[in-house]
């Protein structure tokens, strides 16, 4: 094995090892202190070169400068900050933020399991770390989720550390380059399967809440999980199935992202048994906001309305948001069209005279800003025509046409005033009768003229 680093030497002209965090086969993670900011520690992670094949030296390379890359793009509260990279020596070394805490591997080792709130605690914060890293404008896939890249703070704070095998994903691929994974957790698609995604990621955070609430070690039978509530029967029967659903083998069968995951895992807090150890930090306040975005309500139902009506309705854009909102269809407005700041609301109109006949009219609002998309489901419905209410006036004219000589002529004027009274997409049906009503009372009431005279001529109205 290559020798470490010693206590007191120093790197870069700067950095000062204290101790040994960590070590491996292929490097090691020390305890450094900084000359120039002497309050300060930091983490360097070393990445030694022991290979003796140029094209294994080269993957581990490459590999290291993408963790670099990587983090360098990454600001989440539950991620380790990078600060410096540089090579010394023929080693590489990423200095980031030094996590103090214990990884959940060590935790898990010397307590057996966790509390179910202490488990949902963890959990929900390694998804909403899940949610962000999936909704980078090139979302990335993490690929090595499991205990020991889980840092668990003293003040309850959950950090993912590790990127090593971590990628961006890339659309339109099938599968991946390379089977990489840690047996257990790494879901099947990682096997060759198939191409890693979000869900990927979801497989095995299932696969470490399942062993953070029965102590069971996945990695003895991989790819089988059993009901939780045999092994631990504190485990409410709904995060059973939560978990039961994250650690399916088909990725079509599990939750499809992190926020739908998160949403349920949450649900939890709402079930008294779920937390009869309430972690401290659930019980002093709300979750803290997530670093997505979504709309309140997920879906806008606007009920029956005439045509013709202006309905506005407002929706809240949960997060912090910096990007556009635009309607689906004409017939959606939406104000404002640029949103910036955090929890933004925003009006939705919807204008009736824009849609067609009667119906149920389906349309969605879209938001576009730089931590990802979200989309609100919107829906209405417009009342039909109403032509049969005028079939009995209609009729009463027509009568009163054909009876009373010269009351044609109202007839046909009162007709076309009914017309253009009724909203325009509802005359279609009502033209021909109109047009026909129309004529018969005036040929009606000719008629009735005509008879009226020849019966004043002949005499026999003055007898």
């Amino acid at each position: 094995m290559t020798a470490r680093l010693g206590v007191g030497q120093v790197l870069s002209g700067r950095y000062k090892v204290e101790r040994i965090l960590g070590e491996g086969g292929m490097g090691a993670v020390y305890l450094v202190s900084d000359s120039r900011l002497p309050k300060q520690s930091w983490a360097i992670k070393e990445m030694t070169d022991t290979f003796s094949d140029p094209g294994e030296r080269a993957e581990a390379q490459e590999a290291f400068r993408s963790e670099a890359e990587l983090l360098s793009q990454l600001k989440h509260v539950n991620l380790p900050r990078i600060t410096d990279s540089f090579v010394e020596a023929g080693r590489q070394y990423l200095v980031m933020d030094y996590v103090e805490g214990e990884t959940l591997e060590r935790v898990l080792q010397k307590r057996g399991r966790l509390s179910v709130g202490e488990a949902l605690d963890v959990a929900v914060q390694v998804a909403e770390v899940l949610e962000y890293l999936h909704g980078r404008p090139r979302p990335v896939i993490f690929r090595d989720l499991k205990p020991a890249n889980v840092i668990l703070s003293p003040d309850g704070t959950a950090r993912l550390i590790d990127f090593g095998i971590a990628r961006f994903f890339q659309r339109g691929k099938t599968a991946d380059t390379r089977a990489l994974g840690t047996p257990g957790y790494a879901a099947p698609e990682q096997y060759g399967r198939g191409q890693s995604d979000a869900r990927t990621d979801l497989y095995a955070l299932g696969a470490t809440l399942h062993e953070a609430l029965s102590g069971v070690d996945p990695a003895q039978e991989p790819f089988r999980f059993a009901p939780l509530r045999t092994l631990n029967p504190e485990v409410p029967e709904a995060l059973e199935a939560i978990v039961a659903r994250a650690v399916a083998l088909s990725p079509e069968e599990r939750f499809p992202d992190a926020a739908a995951f998160r949403r349920a895992l949450e649900e939890m807090r709402h079930l008294p048994e779920a937390f009869a150890k309430l972690p401290e930090r659930l019980r002093t306040g709300p979750l803290p906001p997530p670093p997505f975005n979504r709309f309140e309500p997920e879906r806008l139902e606007l009920g029956r309305h005439r045509y013709g009506e202006t309905i506005r309705s407002r929706v809240l854009l949960r997060g912090v948001v910096d990007g556009t909102v635009k309607g689906s269809d004409p017939w959606i407005v939406v104000s404002p069209g640029k949103v910036q700041g955090r929890d933004v609301p925003v009006e939705v109109t919807v204008q009736t005279a824009r849609l067609g006949m009667g119906g149920r009219h389906t349309g969605s609002v879209h938001y576009q800003g730089s931590l990802g998309s979200e989309r609100l489901g919107l829906e209405v419905e417009v009342e039909p025509a109403r032509v049969g209410c005028w079939a009995m006036p209609l009729a009463f004219l027509l009568t009163l046409g054909a009876i009373l000589p010269g009351a044609g002529l109202v007839t046909a004027g009162l007709l076309w005033v009914i017309l253009f009274s009724t909203p325009r997409h509802e005359r279609a049906p009502l033209w021909i009768f109109v047009i026909s009503a129309s004529l018969l009372s005036l040929v009606s009431s000719t008629g009735g003229w005509a008879l009226w005279l020849w019966l004043s001529r002949s005499g026999l109205t003055s007898r």
